[in-house]
């Protein structure tokens, strides 16, 4: 059954959130995700929801947040085992689930087990909507974030990986180096194209 709402409500962590939005992820075919801070077994969970694919995965990735444990860079195996793009941008700080770009559960959660409970006594405070239609504005915003990400490959987790240690959470935050990865033609992907409409939209954003 396909995610459906009535009147706009707040979805609270604790109590339903983790379930609505496992209900919005069923039966998507094109799920892109934006989370700053994701870890592995949070992320699992959400991605075996029933008849599930999600293709592209965003991820904030600061030397910090790895070092003090807010992401996992485990994330990576995850989406490779299961043909998850995923992408590294330091900028985001948005926590948005999108299907193919129409529609939009969102909120202050991240993709951590505090962020995204049952319930119990270890939760953080979260709340999440859902937003039945995006604009074409809203679409552009989004591809722009994951166009000016970096793709992560072999070369480049392996780089990152390396650069951890030398980091910890009292370290001066910097970004990762990964600047001598080779970047090839062959990381291009089609859905990095921006969602265009019409001449006109591909003329202005061309100028």
């Amino acid at each position: 059954m396909d995610f459906k709402i009535g009147n706009q409500m707040l979805y609270r962590n604790g109590e339903n959130l983790k379930k609505e939005l496992i209900q919005y992820l069923s039966n998507k075919n094109k799920i892109v995700v934006f989370s700053p801070y994701i870890k592995a077994k949070a992320l699992i969970e959400l991605l075996d929801s029933p008849n599930l694919n999600c293709e592209q995965i965003i991820v904030r990735w600061e030397p910090k947040d790895i070092a003090m444990g807010s992401s996992d860079l485990e994330i990576y195996q995850v989406c490779k085992d299961r043909g998850i793009a995923l992408y590294m941008n330091p900028h985001i700080h948005l926590k948005l689930f999108t299907n193919d770009f129409n529609d939009a559960f969102l909120g202050s959660a991240n993709i951590s087990s505090r962020a995204l409970s049952d319930g119990g006594s270890h939760y953080n405070y979260e709340v999440c909507t859902y937003v039945e239609s995006i604009s074409r504005d809203d679409r552009l915003y989004l591809n722009k974030i994951i166009n000016e990400g970096t793709l992560i490959t072999d070369e480049i987790y392996n780089i990152i990986e390396s650069q951890v240690p030398d980091f910890t959470p009292e370290f001066s935050n910097l970004a990762f180096d990964v600047s001598k990865a080779v970047i090839s033609n062959s990381d291009f992907l089609i859905t990095k194209l921006p969602m265009i409409d019409t001449p006109d939209l591909l003329w202005k954003l061309f100028s």
